[in-house]
């Protein structure tokens, strides 16, 4: 069994418990209220302005040239297409200026930088997958659900986006490198990797449930 399956397999229960937050739930019938979303969109864009960094930090690392490329295009694409993205959910809001940065989104991000600049490569790899792979899991799990009535859905964009192909091929990219620097480290760093992926996991479930509480520091 590959290092991923094997993650995966024992994240489950992290993972069902994600996708039963109101959060996603209401995505599922599109009556996620809206302030909640908006206050959701505007963490995401904090969050995506340093998983870019933390993408490139982690491409400079790589020592084949492919796996490289590979980061160095996830990064564009941060900036680029989930970029997009949130433009197109922010002018609906009115283009407000972004609230401050909520205590999960800075604990999550500075995480993520802080294995990607200062600690074990193959470790800053495994962190960042369930940010990939939990997006997807969740875009197909609300799709299957709610295909009948996306077009009318509000959150309709955000669940194409993250359900689509183009995100899935990503996915895999993301998947099969990980995989491939377990196997080249002879996985010494197995313990390391299972932690980060855990508590990147948990990560993702406090970022949607604190969205839904609209967190602020106290």
């Amino acid at each position: 069994m590959k290092w991923t399956e094997s993650i995966w397999e024992s994240s489950q229960p992290i993972i069902n418990k994600i996708k039963d937050l109101a959060f996603i739930q209401g995505m599922v019938d599109g009556n996620l209220d809206t302030s909640i979303f908006e206050f959701y969109i505007a963490q995401d864009a904090h969050y995506l302005n340093y998983y870019g960094d933390v993408l490139a930090c982690i491409a400079a690392k790589l020592p084949l040239s492919e796996d490289k490329i590979t980061f160095i295009d996830f990064a564009k694409n941060t900036i680029v297409v989930e970029r997009s993205l949130h433009e197109y959910y922010l002018e609906i809001f009115g283009n407000k200026p972004l609230p401050p940065i909520s205590p999960t989104c800075h604990h999550y991000i500075h995480y993520l930088r802080s294995l990607a600049f200062a600690d074990k490569m193959e470790v800053a790899l495994a962190s960042i997958l369930p940010c990939f792979w939990i997006y997807k899991e969740v875009g197909d799990y609300i799709l299957n659900i709610a295909k009948d009535n996306i077009a009318s859905n509000p959150y309709g964009k955000w669940i194409e986006t993250y359900s689509d192909e183009a995100f899935a091929q990503s996915v895999t990219k993301a998947i099969n490198v990980c995989d491939r620097y377990f196997e080249l480290s002879k996985g010494i760093y197995k313990e390391e990797m299972d932690g980060a992926f855990v508590a990147a996991s948990y990560l993702e479930y406090d970022f949607w449930d604190s969205a839904y509480r609209k967190e602020e520091w106290q």
